[in-house]
Parts: C-alpha cells; sequence; structure tokens
C-alpha cells in the first residue's frame, strides 16, 4: 500500500502544431519542467509523448510519436475508449499516426475531461523515462529535455507519508516551465458522548457498564468528483481493551447546510474484529453516486466501558483512521492503490472513590467493620428511583433497584488498608453513601453522605478533578483519577460503670425493699397470733 502527497488535476494543454503550439524562437533547448511545494520523498518522472521538428519561428512541426509512449499500444486505446465519442463517433476512429491524434487533441480546451482520460490512457501506454532528476527542499526538477508533449507521473511515495495521495498526470509541452501540486485528501474527526443524538466532543467520562457513543466524520478531497473514477472509502477504528464495540448505529452523509441524509447499509460493509471495527464503501461513487466533495460522511456506534477500563488521567483511548483510494489516474474496477490519514482520538475517562472510616474525634483512627451501600438517583420525569452499586472485585459491575442485591462494602480491618474501601470505575456525578451498619461501639450515621464528583477538560486531556463531601470541597488525584473520601463516626454514649454512683442507688434501693419485705412479713405473722 502507497502512499502520496496531493497533487489535484494540473492539465495544461498549450496548442501542438501550428494552430497548435508556438514556442518562441528565443526558447532553445535543452528545457525543463519544474514541479514546486513537492512532499519529501516524491520522485517524479517525464515521457515524451510527441516530439518534432522546432523551426526558427517557433513552431513544432512534423510530429511523431515520442520516445516516452508506445503508440502502437495507445491507438487501440483511445479508439476503444467511450469518453471519445462525439456525435455518435469516436474522435481518434481515422486517426492512425501521431500527427493526427495531436489534431484531435488540439480541439480541446485546457480543462478539458477528455484530456484527462487521454493522459489516463498514456500512462497505460509509457515506454522510456526523459530527463534527469533531481529534488531540492519541496522543489523537484526534470532537466534535459527536447522540445515536446510531455506526460509527468508521480513515481516513488514514502510509505512514511500520512495523508498523501499519488499524482494526477500531467500534461506539459517544454519549453522549460514550473508547474505547483493542488487539491487535497479527505481527512477524518473523532469524538464520544453518552448520548446518540448528544453533542460530541473529544473526551467523556462514564461509569463502567455504561455504553458510549463514537462519531467518526470524514470529508472528501476537493478533486473527488473531477479526477476519480471509483474511490474506496474505509473507516477502521481500534478501540482499547477498556471498551467492547456493540453496534453501528447510523451511517450517513452531512450536507454543506447541515441537513443529513442516511446511507443504505446496502452502501457499505460493517465489521467487529475484535477491537477493530471496520466500515468500508469499496467504491463511493458506485455506491452513493449522490454524494457531493463538500459532503462529509458519518458514521456512529456504541461501545460499553468495561472492567478493564483505564482508571485515571491515561483514559481509554480510542483512535481512527481512514483508508482511501490515493491514485486518481486508476479505472473503476481497478484493485485500488490507498493511502491512510493520520489517527484521530477520543477518550473515555472513569474515577476511583476511595474511602476512609474514622473516628469523628481523632481523625486519624481508622475504624473497621462499617457496611455502606452506593448507590445514584436516575430521574425520569418526575419519578426518581435509587440505583443501588453492584461491585466486583472493587469495580463496578452493575446497578440494580433492589438494594438487596446491592453490593456490601465494608471497611477493612487489615493493618495496611484499616478503615478503607473503594469503589473503581465512576463517572462524575453525585453518588450516596448509606451507612447500613457502624463500627463497633459508633452511632449509625443518620443520613447517606452525598458525594460530588467534577471532571474539567482542556487540551483534549483531563485537566482538573475535584469533589465535595455533603458540601465539604475536595480535590481528586488526577494521575489516578481518585477522590479521597473520609467519613466520620462518633461513638456511642456510655453507661455507668461499676462501683459508680449509679450501683449504690441500685443497692441502697434493693435494700429499702428487702427490709420493707420483712416489715410486712412480721406484722403479718403478730396480727395471726392474736
Amino acid at each position: 500500500m502507497k502512499k502520496s502527497m496531493s497533487f489535484a488535476a494540473l492539465i495544461i494543454t498549450l496548442a501542438i502544431m501550428i494552430s497548435m503550439m508556438v514556442i518562441p524562437a528565443s526558447a532553445a533547448g535543452p528545457y525543463t519542467i519544474t514541479i514546486n511545494g513537492t512532499a519529501e520523498g516524491h520522485t517524479y518522472e517525464a515521457y515524451q509523448i510527441f516530439t518534432g521538428d522546432l523551426s526558427t519561428e517557433g513552431v513544432l512541426s512534423n510530429i511523431e510519436w515520442g520516445n516516452g509512449v508506445n503508440g502502437a499500444t495507445l491507438l487501440p486505446l483511445l479508439k476503444a475508449d467511450n469518453a471519445f465519442i462525439k456525435d455518435g463517433n469516436n474522435s481518434f476512429a481515422s486517426a492512425s499516426t501521431a500527427e493526427a491524434v495531436a489534431q484531435v487533441l488540439s480541439t480541446w480546451s485546457p480543462d478539458s475531461v477528455h484530456l484527462d482520460r487521454f493522459a489516463e490512457l498514456v500512462g497505460k501506454s509509457l515506454a522510456t523515462a526523459s530527463g534527469s532528476s533531481s529534488a531540492s527542499g519541496t522543489t523537484y526538477t526534470i532537466s534535459g529535455l527536447d522540445a515536446g508533449y510531455y506526460l509527468v507521473k508521480d513515481t516513488s511515495v514514502p510509505d512514511t507519508n500520512e495523508g498523501d495521495m499519488y499524482t494526477k498526470y500531467i500534461i506539459r509541452v517544454v519549453r522549460s516551465v514550473e508547474v505547483s501540486p493542488k487539491g487535497g485528501v479527505p481527512t477524518i474527526n473523532k469524538s464520544v458522548h453518552t448520548a446518540l443524538d448528544g453533542t460530541y466532543k473529544a473526551n467523556e467520562d462514564a461509569s463502567v457498564g455504561d455504553t458510549v457513543y463514537f462519531k467518526l466524520e470524514g470529508t472528501l478531497p476537493s478533486n473527488y468528483i473531477s479526477d476519480y473514477a471509483m474511490y474506496y472509502y474505509k473507516f477502521s477504528d481500534t478501540l482499547p481493551t477498556g471498551l467492547t464495540f456493540s453496534n453501528v448505529e447510523a451511517v450517513y452523509i452531512l450536507h454543506a447546510n447541515d441537513t443529513t441524509t442516511n446511507i443504505d447499509a446496502s452502501a457499505f460493509s460493517a465489521e467487529n474484529a475484535g477491537q477493530i471495527v471496520n466500515v468500508t464503501f469499496t467504491d463511493l461513487k458506485t455506491s452513493v453516486p449522490t454524494l457531493l466533495a463538500s459532503d462529509k460522511i458519518v458514521v456512529k456506534y456504541s461501545a460499553k466501558l468495561n472492567e478493564n477500563a483505564v482508571v485515571g488521567s491515561t483514559g481509554n483511548v480510542n483512535s481512527a483512521k481512514l483508508i482511501y483510494s490515493n491514485d486518481p489516474n486508476q479505472d473503476a474496477g481497478e484493485t485500488p492503490n490507498t493511502g491512510v490519514t493520520s489517527t484521530t482520538s477520543a477518550t473515555v475517562y472513569t474515577f476511583n472513590m476511595a474511602v476512609s472510616k474514622v473516628d469523628g474525634i481523632n481523625t486519624s483512627k481508622k475504624l473497621a467493620g462499617a457496611e455502606f451501600l452506593l448507590y445514584r438517583n436516575f430521574v425520569s420525569g418526575s419519578t426518581t428511583t435509587k440505583l443501588y452499586a453492584q461491585i466486583t472485585n472493587g469495580v463496578i459491575s452493575g446497578w440494580t433497584e433492589n438494594s438487596v442485591d446491592a453490593t456490601k462494602l465494608v471497611s477493612s480491618s487489615d493493618v495496611a488498608t484499616l478503615g478503607q474501601f473503594s469503589v473503581a470505575g465512576l463517572d462524575s456525578g453525585i453518588y450516596y453513601l448509606e451507612e447500613t451498619k457502624s463500627p463497633s461501639g459508633y452511632n449509625k450515621l443518620d443520613s447517606a453522605v452525598r458525594v460530588t464528583i467534577t471532571a474539567n477538560y482542556a487540551s483534549r486531556a483531563l485537566s482538573t478533578l475535584t469533589f465535595d463531601v455533603d458540601g465539604v470541597p475536595g480535590t481528586g488525584d488526577i494521575a489516578t483519577g481518585t477522590v479521597n473520601v473520609s467519613i466520620r463516626n462518633n461513638a456511642g454514649a456510655t453507661l455507668p460503670s461499676t462501683g459508680g454512683i449509679g450501683t449504690t442507688i441500685f443497692y441502697v434501693a434493693g435494700i429499702l425493699l428487702i427490709a420493707a419485705a420483712a416489715a410486712v412479713v412480721i406484722i403479718r405473722k403478730r396480727s395471726e397470733a392474736k
């Protein structure tokens, strides 16, 4: 697969023979073709199509085939091509010599599509290149050329040049001339959101298990319609291991006026191979014939953030590129030469909540054995539903409306992690920690603790991570994506100890009760004796 610098069709015919081309008498060979604005590593060759005698008046006459083209091969191609049919007849039908072919060319304008097609057929009949070549910076020179009519083609394109394409064949009549590359290549942009029809951006955050949506937006080169007989176009997207592909949700045309037109599923193929998602148009010009060079092609697909998601500032980077036809000289049906754009990416972030259970007065004292449920509120219209977290190996694995099915979070009794627990895979938003069991000797919290996580982005990256606990602000660790939450518990009321005043009171009351009982018994016995 070769790639090369974009060169739009630049075809300028300078007339040939008496009424076709007059070369100034002062212009003496050898001649030079200078190509300005070339990409590094490109090489070009010049092939002489026509040669002839240059008179002192500057007229090229006695035209014959040049040594750069095989006339015997070219003539049948010209006669058989429907592009040259006019009024029911092929323009080259009676041509048998180079001079007769040149006479037909002389009737065409410099921007004629016929001249473009002529160049393509010459490209299939090339023989020997002429002149010597040299490169200096962005300038490429082919020198030592005789007077004549030449085709210039791009012959070597570096594989390292992303976003490049082959040069459209250039036709020139030589005196010393200069040409400049024009045209364009397609580009791609990628963005992400938590809603299919939301406002897409470079970054998003989500909880593990949530669905996110990616949008791929590809442009077309300016010479898409004029220079290509066919156009291969493929979105190739690579998901990180923290994302699992779900579905291609939409494929459509975005027009310059921001209206859209859906593209029928028969126009493309969509496949998912592991972490690679491909959406391929084998030939855009055939499958989407109404497409304009100003249009964009949009693909939206869904994926789920999974348990392998990276937590913190590295994020889960999802990258995409376009693979596209990069040789405008090819015919429809040929195996396309392709180029590739540089990659574009969108990142999904997720965060970690680390909780420490501490004494309400001595916050350095960590408390083991506290139990919590984590939940968030889901609001639909006027209805609010608690969704409780289900957690596997410290990572969110789902949400449930039934608190019985929720995962209990227990503050650790291990020395190294005393009083702690954590939950990874959370997006920004509001969460609640509901204490269901307090540490031994401590009172259970009266209400759930509200934790708000806030993430901000700049320059396509996580820039700040903050949080608050019941309104008390804190700053998170961007690198690890962690917010450290401290929850206090107060000790319960202390009952009177043995030997205290309370016990004495119990003793005194007991003695009095015994004495009173004894007095009643004595009085009763005396009464009976009488």
